[in-house]
């Protein structure tokens, strides 16, 4: 009996997993084609399986609630919990399915945090970098603006060329202070927090990550007497290191195997402001580990509640639990770990304490069920 329902939950989990990574590889194809911003389709997907694993951790434990909401309700409207109650099997021994495929997921769980994870989140982070190049190499035709770290282009339409006419660039100070301008115009000041210029044409390249604007009829457009300043009807080159502006930032915990961020920890190689971090890092993984077992049992006793209704109340059973308490729960103990009002293993357990209430709620009923 218990080999036939761990069967049912371990179908019923492959079923819901399988129709949520439809919904988000939808999602997550959408949202690259809209943040590709003209580079080639091809390298924007390439986010897709890193972005399905980052999301898989979160979405395991879901499936496993629903799928267990489902079985247990499927058993008590057929009526077998009642006939193995009847026949003096203890409840305890009812939830041993969901306990054990709570237990199974859990250590799947695990490696898929600790080892997995991190890599498929530096994959993605190196593809978002090097997506931004390839943005700056081929601006969509369609689109109108461009975006790259503290620079925006806009412009009105483009040429049959590929020039660029009515173009408006916005540079952050850091950036303006980077410009390489052929004439050269009067320096930027220190106070004036970003560079507006307009140019009638533009001509853009990129060349041995440098990016190369031939403008025509470039003015500036601030007031601002410490800004730069520039007027002309002749021509214009405008030179942006891109490796300076679009440098990838030093690694982050989440860049990390637990056991790398174990030994960087006992050796004091990471540094102070960020220790916590890494800290935080490191429990968060060893809390989503935990949370299936007690939402297994919670969904088996979810699913006794729910004999006589139907899929949807089970779904939705299953889906107000995750979203009304486990993930503000979660949420709320990351940052309160990351500001150090709770420690990093009070912040990361927070979410398991909160479903182990729930759960302390529903065992009285369970047995009376």
């Amino acid at each position: 009996m218990a080999r036939a329902h761990l069967r049912e939950i371990g179908a019923q989990i492959i079923l819901v997993l399988g129709a949520t990574l439809v919904l988000v590889t939808l999602a997550a194809m959408v949202r690259a084609s809209s943040d590709s911003q003209g580079a080639p389709l091809w390298m924007a997907l390439s986010l897709l399986l890193p972005s399905i694993g980052n999301a898989l951790p979160y979405l395991l434990p879901a499936a496993l609630l629903t799928a267990v909401v489902l079985s247990y309700g499927r058993m008590a409207a057929d009526g077998e919990a009642t006939a193995l109650r009847t026949a003096g099997v203890h409840p305890w021994r009812i939830l041993r399915p969901a306990l054990a495929i709570g237990l199974i997921v859990a250590a799947l769980s695990y490696p898929l945090t600790a080892f997995l994870l991190p890599r498929l989140y530096s994959e993605m982070r190196e593809v978002s970098y090097r997506l931004r190049f390839a943005a700056l190499e081929n601006t969509n035709p369609p689109s109108s603006e461009l975006s790259f770290e503290g620079i925006q282009m806009s412009w009105g339409d483009r040429g049959p060329g590929g020039d660029f006419h009515d173009v408006l660039l916005v540079f952050r100070q850091a950036e303006a202070e980077a410009l390489q301008l052929e004439p050269a115009g009067e320096a930027v000041g220190a106070g004036s927090p970003a560079l507006r210029l307009r140019a009638e044409r533009c001509q853009m390249s990129v060349v041995d990550r440098q990016l190369r604007l031939r403008l025509r009829g470039l003015r500036s457009l601030d007031e601002d007497p410490a800004a730069l300043r520039w007027s002309g009807t002749g021509t214009t080159h405008l030179t942006l290191d891109l490796d300076r502006l679009g440098q990838r930032t030093e690694s982050k915990a989440a860049d990390f195997s637990s056991p790398e961020i174990r030994r960087q920890l006992a050796s004091g190689e990471v540094k102070a402001r960020k220790r916590l971090s890494f800290e935080v890092e490191w429990w968060r993984r060893i809390g989503l580990a935990l949370t299936p077992v007690p939402l297994a049992l919670i969904g088996a006793l979810l699913g006794w509640r729910l004999r006589r209704s139907g899929v949807l109340s089970a779904f939705a059973a299953a889906f107000s639990v995750q979203l009304l308490l486990y993930y503000p729960v979660f949420y709320l103990g990351s940052s309160l770990a990351v500001s150090g009002t709770l420690s990093p293993a009070a912040g990361a357990l927070l979410p398991v304490g909160g479903l182990a209430v729930i759960l302390g709620v529903l065992l009285p009923q369970g047995r009376r069920a």
